[in-house]
């Protein structure tokens, strides 16, 4: 909502009697102007107070009022007095102050003054997405996930592939699986492709943008029944509920990478079926933002923002000055580490990035540097935008760890607050 401000006829004679009418109007004509209340100290619902208001020795006290007029949504801010040091009223609690000014002022009189005020002068609108925007978010220009091939696994492939037997068999069974995802006809009697004494067991759909790896088995054991009772499955339930993981085709670039998620069941670059549609939906246009994503510990939010995240830092790369880099934010420094390590893997790995490389000559130091101001650690990131960072001790930081202990020491014992 759009924040409009009201000055009170006591808020005006206060400011008057102390030589600060000047000071009151200009923060009101920032307020609007900024659209942002940063500045104020938040108390108790609906009171703000600004501190050091024109020196050391005042302060504001301010409600917010939510109203509508014409249909529209707006909060007023009321500047309801100014109060010097010393004064009595100075001492008291800035709740009861503020509760006894609210009483003083006329809603009708109080609506009456906003709606001569937007008519006079409309408060400034948040300006509609440019036409680069607008594609950024919801159409871009650069093919995206949706656009990309997938290669499924299933839980007998994962099984099958981290057998003890197969494990020197890996470099070649990668070449086979290249070979298999760059096909671009479906054979439909061709499921099967050997290796020395072993059999992939696969179904290729490249129309439906997807390879499906069924099983790595020996080359003696029945491999249409295998098939078979895959193709069973396959008619009665979704592609990607049929898989274990999945990732997209662009991750066989590198090999080292393959390996790691061949290697490790927990690979944070493979993702269920259902993590698929999250990404897919969340780069469609039907589907704007915002997305929330919720889960339990380990069940794979992280990366899908990770992967959602490099999905727009690399559109952003093909953007380049005509829109603004997208921002990620984390809690720690470590999380903040691994976050970037594995968006600069994706980044890496994908060939579409390869040829924006080429385009911009792009290299690592350079990529570093524009991913440096995209990634923030949210605590420190918020310090620094304040205006007065010294204000805020680390010593009175209230983690979560604390904030249980501080809550029970006062309330355990309550039953009422349980």
């Amino acid at each position: 909502m759009d924040y409009i401000v009201y000055i009170s006829d006591k808020c005006r004679e206060d400011a008057k009697k102390h030589s600060c009418i000047e000071a009151i109007e200009k923060l009101a004509s920032d307020v609007e102007r900024k659209q942002n209340i940063r500045n104020f100290d938040q108390f108790q619902t609906p009171f703000l107070v600004k501190k050091k208001f024109k020196s050391i020795n005042f302060r504001l006290i301010a409600a917010r009022k939510n109203i509508s007029i014409n249909g529209n949504d707006y909060t007023v801010i009321q500047f309801l007095a100014v109060l010097k040091r010393g004064d009595k009223e100075y001492s008291n609690n800035v709740i009861a102050n503020g509760c006894k000014y609210l009483e003083r002022i006329n809603s009708e009189e109080l609506k009456k003054s906003i709606e001569e005020k937007i008519a006079k002068k409309p408060p400034p609108k948040k300006q509609p997405l440019s036409t680069e925007e607008e594609s950024f978010f919801y159409s871009s220009k650069t093919p995206s996930l949706e656009n990309e091939s997938l290669i499924y696994e299933s839980e007998d492939w994962i099984k099958s592939i981290n057998s003890k037997q197969h494990t020197n068999y890996l470099s070649l069974i990668y070449d086979k699986v290249c070979t298999l995802a760059s096909y671009n006809s479906n054979n439909a009697d061709n499921h099967s492709i050997s290796i020395k004494n072993l059999q992939i067991v696969f179904f290729n759909a490249p129309e439906e943008k997807y390879l499906f790896l069924i099983r790595l088995c020996s080359a003696n054991e029945d491999i249409e029944s295998i098939f078979e009772q895959w193709k069973k499955c396959q008619e009665s339930i979704n592609i990607a509920r049929l898989a274990r993981r999945s990732y997209p085709q662009y991750m066989l670039l590198n090999e080292d990478l393959w390996y790691e998620i061949e290697k490790d069941s927990q690979s944070n670059f493979v993702l269920s079926g259902e993590e698929i549609n999250v990404l897919k939906s969340s780069i469609n246009e039907q589907h704007p933002f915002p997305l929330f994503i919720n889960g339990r510990a380990g069940s794979g939010k992280s990366t899908i923002l990770q992967y959602i995240f490099a999905e727009y830092f690399f559109r952003y790369l093909s953007y380049q000055d005509a829109v603004s880099p997208p921002v990620y934010f984390t809690y720690n420094s470590e999380l903040l580490k691994q976050a970037k390590l594995f968006v600069i893997g994706l980044l890496k790995t994908n060939s579409k990035f390869a040829d924006i490389d080429k385009q911009d000559k792009t290299d690592n130091e350079d990529l570093n540097i524009k991913l440096e101001t995209s990634f923030n650690e949210l605590k420190k990131y918020l310090l620094s935008i304040v205006d007065d960072e010294d204000i805020f001790f680390q010593s009175k930081y209230v983690n979560y760890s604390k904030f249980i202990k501080l809550w029970n020491e006062k309330f355990k014992a309550d039953k009422t607050a349980q």
